[in-house]
């Protein structure tokens, strides 16, 4: 297993710091602006990868949402939860957009890590917060086309740890799961008139006062048989930013899906010196994460009531 130090040196290590923090700032005193997303998706685009389709024993999908420049979390990833789930016959890919023409030392640590691990898929498309609908279309599209034998594809961000054995176990109590999409129901939300909210969303981009049900967009399950409706239906709507909204709420209600809330998919930030009693964790950092999978070897998890 290639740990990221062997392919980063130390000096360029502490320039991606810097360059991360300069663009968290960037994005605190910005509104998001869709780029490079056109208002009716027809197909999301991907760069050349490379990569290897689902063999017929692949189980469930995971695709991971990822910043361009979240190479550590990746490296994470592949280290713990990423690792185990492979181990379960589940295949784990990272769905990334374009960098910034200025970002170019970050694209020259996005193609060594492409050749090192082979798991990576480049939409064509501006990397950027606003923008993820496009990337998790992207997941959808590549998923109908390439893992059409799976039984579940779920969808993940890159600041998550996905408890895989719990999963596994949760998704085993349904039988014949058909047109499901399953994760934290999220009911009677509101748009966010807030303009320094991150989520800030002007009535010019959403003009209804509520948004329909809809699934956290941190990580959620789609059963196989949607995902071709779900592409479909989005060459007839309009694309809107907020992508849990969008894909769970809006398209999802477009095809008549059933939402089923499971309170083991977490997306609040949660102490990370507990048993890994709920299927997923938000909001951690590369540390966290290598920190909560010892915690999960270490520690005599319990079974708690999902219901």
């Amino acid at each position: 297993m290639h740990s990221l130090k062997k392919f980063i040196p130390q000096w360029k290590r502490a320039l991606v710091a810097v360059l991360l923090s300069v663009n968290l700032v960037l994005a605190l005193f910005s509104f998001p602006v869709i780029t490079g997303a056109p208002s009716r998706h027809t197909r999301a685009a991907t760069l050349e990868t490379g990569l290897n389709s689902c063999g017929e024993s692949t189980s469930i999908l995971i695709g991971v949402c990822s910043s361009f420049r979240n190479i550590a979390l990746r490296e994470s990833i592949r280290e713990t939860w990423g690792r185990q789930a492979r181990n379960y016959t589940s295949k784990v890919v990272f769905f990334i957009g374009k960098p910034n023409p200025a970002e170019k030392l970050f694209r020259v640590l996005v193609e060594k890590e492409k050749r090192i691990h082979a798991d990576i898929i480049e939409g064509d498309y501006i990397d950027h917060y606003a923008n993820l609908s496009m990337k998790t279309l992207a997941l959808l599209d590549w998923a109908r086309g390439e893992c059409s034998t799976v039984k579940y594809i779920m969808k993940t961000d890159d600041d998550l740890f996905v408890n895989f054995p719990l999963l596994l176990n949760e998704l085993s109590k349904f039988e014949n799961p058909t047109r499901l999409l399953i994760g934290y129901k999220i009911e009677q939300a509101r748009p966010i008139s807030d303009r320094f909210s991150k989520w800030f969303t002007p009535t010019s981009l959403y003009g209804k006062p509520q948004y329909p049900d809809y699934l956290s967009g941190s990580a959620y399950v789609v059963t196989n048989d949607l995902v071709p409706e779900l592409c479909e239906i989005s060459k007839l709507n309009k694309i809107f930013w907020l992508e849990d909204v969008y894909i769970t709420g809006i398209l999802a209600a477009k095809v008549n899906a059933t939402l089923v809330h499971h309170k083991l998919f977490g997306f609040h930030k949660r102490k990370r010196d507990l048993c890994l009693d709920f299927i997923t964790y938000h909001q951690i950092t590369s540390d966290e994460m290598s920190k909560l999978w010892k915690n999960g070897h270490s520690t005599s998890c319990h079974s708690i009531d999902a219901s």
